[in-house]
């Protein structure tokens, strides 16, 4: 299965609605139409759909090339540009501007996001065309993002006076009935797929996780919040100076940094989510996740 080109395809069908915004609904239904010819005829639309969010849709929302517009609607990203003193990464820039500037062209991700030298010839042109440009600095976007902690502390206060029936979230293992007592965790009131999240905080306080509608990386947020130790399959290489993550909860906007961060510094991306970090932009990204980063 070639997932670059099934991600090219779903990139493409949005791109030929435009600027036109599709519900989450439309593109797990399209994700499923995609995807549904390399899988066996009796396989569920679920186990797709699970696949597709994952493979599919998740890498081209956490690069950039689709944006959450509200109110659970998506659409492609609009053309814009950040600049550092030597690169400059582009987003669904128009086609022409690979032919135009090749030799300025170090890296084109084949999914809406390529990265081109800094050059005068190439920011008259991003000038010229009206494109949306602004100069990058991993610290002022990272300095304005507040801790797990205070973001769940932030969402509205619910009160629950029977949790007996509620599922906890438990890290791989998908939603559980709690076998025993737990001060924080990550909860939903029911089995039911679309039943309230809620972040237990305390014995005695709970949080409400905000929608997928209003928030997509919501549930992301609460789940790397409440592990209870080092975030599970996040580990950062003190050696090589490389972030890799295997965790599906992992907070996309946040992961979307650190894939513009890792371009910025030089550094091609690949399938396996490896990130480059210098040791300050490192301990910048673990304050905000608690300091529950594993280094090795």
């Amino acid at each position: 299965m070639d997932l670059l080109r099934l991600q090219q395809g779903l990139l493409y069908w949005f791109r030929m609605n435009g600027s036109e915004s599709k519900s989450y609904t439309a593109i797990e239904n399209t994700c499923i139409n995609i995807c549904r010819p390399y899988f066996p005829m009796e396989t569920n639309s679920g186990e797709i759909a699970r696949f597709a969010k994952h493979n599919i849709f998740f890498p081209l929302f956490r690069l950039g090339a689709i944006e959450f517009y509200g109110d659970g609607k998506y659409a492609m990203a609009p053309t814009s540009c950040l600049c550092n003193k030597k690169y400059v990464i582009g987003c669904n820039m128009p086609h022409r501007i690979k032919e135009e500037y090749n030799l300025e062209l170090v890296h084109d991700t084949l999914r809406g996001i390529e990265i081109y030298r800094r050059s005068t010839r190439l920011l008259e042109f991003i000038c010229t065309e009206g494109i949306s440009h602004s100069e990058y600095l991993f610290s002022a976007i990272f300095g304005k993002i507040p801790s797990l902690d205070t973001l769940v502390n932030f969402w509205e206060d619910d009160v629950s006076i029977d949790a007996s029936g509620y599922q906890m979230l438990v890290s791989g293992d998908g939603w559980r009935r709690p076998t025993e007592p737990v001060n924080i965790g990550v909860f939903r009131k029911s089995d039911k797929v679309y039943s309230q999240r809620l972040a237990k905080i305390s014995n005695y306080q709970w949080k409400l996780i905000p929608s997928r509608a209003s928030n997509p990386d919501a549930l992301n947020i609460a789940s790397m919040w409440a592990e209870p130790g080092n975030i599970s399959g996040v580990v950062f290489n003190s050696s090589d100076l490389l972030l890799r993550i295997k965790n599906n909860m992992f907070p996309l906007l946040i992961e979307r940094i650190l894939a513009i961060n890792s371009l910025m510094h030089g550094c091609q991306l690949d399938s396996q989510r490896q990130y480059h970090l210098t040791a300050g932009e490192f301990n910048m990204l673990n304050r905000i996740l608690g300091n529950k980063i594993e280094v090795q």
